[in-house]
């Protein structure tokens, strides 16, 4: 079962921005009243990459970067944001309008090395200038070469 890792509730129902920051880097979610910015975190090394690809948000997006309906003609408005850790292979964003609809978007993370590296990574929340890591460690595919 995936496990939940945090529940955030919006101060009011609104429409998603979204701005990636960089395909491995993070992603921010702009609101009415709320800011939230995800971010995965590793110590890389020379010859490993341990990472979260949020650069598949872009295939999710409206064309002025909104979290669409699931017609993906209008921006949607939602009033929450689960975020699941999905073992041995990512992180599901689940952004709720109410109890009966969600939309679902996973984030996959990847752990390319040879094995001698550490495969550490951290999901690192900051809502409203609050900060918060995560340990999601067992989230990402491990994918070895010499």
């Amino acid at each position: 079962m995936n496990e939940i890792i945090k529940e955030i509730k919006f101060k009011v129902p609104s429409a998603i921005k979204v701005k990636i920051l960089n395909d491995t880097d993070g992603v921010e979610l702009f609101l009415k009243q709320d800011v939230i910015k995800l971010e995965a975190k590793h110590n890389q090394d020379c010859c490993e990459r341990v990472y979260a690809d949020f650069g598949i948000l872009s295939y999710y997006l409206t064309e002025n970067n909104y979290l669409p309906s699931l017609c993906k003609r209008y921006a949607e408005i939602y009033t929450k944001l689960i975020i699941k850790k999905v073992k041995e292979i990512g992180i599901l964003l689940i952004f709720f309008k109410n109890k009966y609809y969600q939309q679902k978007i996973l984030i996959p993370c990847y752990n390319e090395q040879n094995g001698y590296y550490s495969n550490e990574l951290t999901l690192k929340i900051t809502h409203n200038e609050k900060e918060e890591e995560i340990n999601i460690v067992d989230c990402e595919q491990l994918k070895l070469f010499d």
